[in-house]
């Protein structure tokens, strides 16, 4: 109920200070899984349309913003595909229309407001200090759920998924124990969230800047608490993740060392999973990511079955090879035909049974605009790197709770970075309008009224 009463109060207040209430939400939409819903329809989804409305109405104010969004073209391919695979869907335009709205709204939409309002580093450092106290309960929650062994929480919003049934994701088995997903649907997302958090929170004190130095023993706290989450969820592949991102802390200068780690990424990609399937853990809490018998890895991870499913994915392609089959085709097609489809863990099975060719194509050019077109033109080698461990965690596996956004607020700070440093101050200095510090974020912010 806490959940729905803060979204109606963000929505009701977005109407005069919008940029502030949409940083806000998206705090809120970190405890926001699949099964809080109005009736059939997630609760984030609805929010979020509200606040496109709005955006939609203020459109003047951020025009200039939205003109230099970096992801034009790939999101365009990406909606193109998501509209057309729905339209065309196996089950029915009518049972995608829910999926369809969602995605657009959370991978596209989201994404644009998220660049039009963090325009200046005043946006920057608020969001980064709420994201840093969710990320905070997290992990105090994520402990705690370690030591019950459960998740109440997950059981209890499993409650409000009005006439869906719900989803809940846990894992104790024999071969990894229990392992925690916290406020996140996932224990895979929840491992990726905390691991962005943990380096990038490593990077901002090491680049020792100001604003970072106001809570800074908090957010290393934090920073800290996250990497021991990280392992606790017992997920293997994001901490090829993390150990990715972490090129970030010890960028070398040379250029040499960018064309060994691109050319890098087939071999990583393709070895991966046998590494990882072969490997023997030296410490004791790496041994937990693995299974105690031949060293093999369980369930769908394995590099036979994982192929498997690559198969029968390409294979179901072949019915709608152009627009795949939508996202609800097992809803339609016999399980015989779907059975080794699982859970689509990875992005080689996912797209092209649902999304086609036309999605192949859309998520190539948003991994190529990732990890090349964007650091280079904006000059920005943490760019490529975080492009490069992100799309690798998704090639290898499933990612379900992961909080996108995240990871495009991170890519955001290293475009705007230093166009921010030119600007002197991000944005305050453009207004004569300046608010009193915020005791909560500790910087000063311009009036939503004042041009950012």
């Amino acid at each position: 109920m806490t959940l729905y009463l803060a979204c109606f109060a963000l929505m009701g207040r977005a109407v005069k200070k919008y940029e502030s209430s949409f940083l806000l939400f998206l705090a809120v939409f970190c405890f926001m899984t699949r099964n809080v819903r109005i009736i059939s329809i997630p609760l984030s989804t609805l929010t979020l349309f509200w606040f496109f409305l709005l955006f939609v109405s203020k459109y003047r104010k951020f025009i200039n913003n939205a003109k230099t969004f970096p992801w034009k073209i790939p999101f365009i391919a990406l909606a193109v595909s998501i509209v057309l695979s729905s339209v065309f869907s196996i089950s029915g335009f009518g049972s995608e229309v829910s999926t369809m709205s969602g995605n657009i709204l959370k991978g596209i939409i989201l994404i644009l407001i998220l660049w039009c309002v963090v325009d200046n580093k005043n946006n920057f450092w608020k969001l980064y200090y709420y994201i840093s106290i969710v990320i905070f309960i997290s992990c105090i929650y994520g402990i705690l759920e370690y030591f019950l062994q459960s998740n109440p929480l997950q059981q209890y919003l499993a409650g409000f998924s009005g006439n869906v049934e719900p989803t809940i994701w846990t894992y104790d088995d024999a071969y990894r124990g229990y392992r925690i997903c916290s406020i996140f649907e996932h224990a895979m997302g929840a491992a990726v969230n905390w691991s962005m958090y943990f380096v990038f929170t490593l990077f901002l004190f090491i680049k020792k800047s100001d604003e970072f130095r106001k809570r800074k023993y908090f957010c290393m706290l934090t920073a800290v608490l996250s990497l021991i989450c990280v392992f606790l969820t017992k997920c293997r592949s994001p901490i090829i993740f993390l150990a990715l991102f972490s090129l970030i802390i010890v960028l070398p200068k040379r250029k040499r060392f960018y064309y060994i780690l691109f050319l890098a990424i087939p071999i990583i990609l393709f070895l991966g999973n046998y590494v990882l399937s072969n490997s023997l853990a030296l410490l004791s809490i790496v041994q937990l990511l693995f299974e105690h018998e031949n060293g093999q890895l369980g369930g769908s991870s394995s590099i036979s079955l994982r192929s498997l499913q690559i198969a029968t994915a390409f294979e179901l392609m072949k019915i709608s090879s152009i627009v795949g089959l939508g996202t609800h085709f097992k809803d339609v097609l016999p399980s015989s035909m779907t059975f080794y489809i699982l859970g689509g863990e990875s992005l080689l099975i996912s797209v092209p049974s649902s999304y086609g060719i036309l999605g192949l194509i859309a998520y190539s050019i948003m991994m190529l605009f990732d990890i090349t077109i964007i650091p280079i033109k904006y000059k920005s080698k943490e760019c490529c790197i975080l492009g490069i461990a992100y799309w690798t965690v998704n090639i290898l596996t499933s990612v379900p709770g992961i909080m996108n956004f995240i990871y495009y607020f991170i890519m955001i700070y290293f475009i705007k970075d230093k166009e921010w440093v030119l600007r002197g101050g991000g944005g305050a200095a453009q207004s004569p309008e300046i608010e009193p510090a915020d005791p909560l974020y500790g910087v000063t912010a311009p009036k939503e009224g004042a041009s950012a």
